[in-house]
């Protein structure tokens, strides 16, 4: 219950972490069991889940909640740690839209913009799917956050990353930072 979670929140919620891929297995493992508690229907609407997903999205302004494991994770190539923490963050706020979407989001918003904008494609690609079920939710029901600055800012940033990799670009044979698969996919 409630002492996995807060425990949970702080192990992701750390600046640093050893290196080794023990650390990276754990930051997987911890990311993967807060997903699947999420994911869990039985406990949808329950006072209990509403404090548990309030107490997550609080932790990222107050804690580095997410925030602080990707940035090490991200500095350090742990691209499958990235990933289950992007997959985390992206599952809290696609499960719970219609709590969420109603209040402000200045610490919520610039993470999943941030990991949209993630150098490794298939970590930006997990918050495409937020962004599907906020266009989902008429304008009118949202906080004010969510509407057009935020599409705004989102735009600049897929654009940026929809556009080929550099200016000298010809071919994907001579391109070595990026995948060809990767862009087409997220394309």
């Amino acid at each position: 219950g409630t002492p996995l979670l807060l425990l949970t929140v702080s192990y992701l919620s750390q600046p640093q972490y050893p290196l080794g891929p023990d650390t990276e297995q754990t930051i997987v493992a911890a990311s993967h069991a807060l997903t699947e508690a999420i994911l869990v229907l039985s406990d949808s609407l329950t006072p209990t889940r509403s404090q548990a997903i309030q107490y997550s999205i609080q932790s990222i302004s107050q804690r580095a909640f997410i925030l602080a494991p990707l940035t090490f994770c991200s500095k350090h190539n742990q691209h499958e740690a990235s990933h289950a923490l992007a997959t985390l963050i992206a599952t809290i706020v696609t499960e719970e839209i219609d709590q969420l979407i109603t209040q402000p989001a200045d610490s919520l918003l610039p993470l999943l913009l941030q990991i949209q904008a993630h150098p490794r494609i298939p970590v930006a690609i997990t918050v495409l799917e937020v962004w599907l079920t906020v266009q989902d939710v008429p304008t009118r029901d949202r906080h004010e956050h969510w509407k057009v600055p935020l599409f705004q800012q989102l735009m600049h940033v897929l654009l940026r990353r929809l556009a080929y990799p550099s200016t000298q670009f010809t071919t994907w044979d001579e391109e070595f930072e990026l995948e060809e698969q990767h862009f087409m996919e997220f394309r």
